[in-house]
């Protein structure tokens, strides 16, 4: 019995592709994230009543923690 469907050599889905060789490994830039922008960001959250005042608290002290 013959199976149907597209041969995998001309298959288009990832797992049928050969594995790429450009390298996909981010820079330093991409891995940093601003704490400033971070606490305005819950910040806001507390202006929506999204996230209560002890919450911001914990989070900015979390947020700025490796920032001293």
């Amino acid at each position: 019995m013959r199976r149907r469907g597209i041969h995998r050599d001309y298959a288009t889905d990832l797992l049928a592709r050969p594995p790429s060789t450009e390298p996909v490994a981010p820079t330093l830039s991409d891995l940093l994230i601003d704490p400033a922008a971070q606490v305005r960001a819950l910040a806001a959250l507390v202006d929506q009543d999204l996230l209560s005042r002890e919450e911001f608290d914990e989070a900015k002290q979390r947020t700025l923690r490796g920032w001293r």
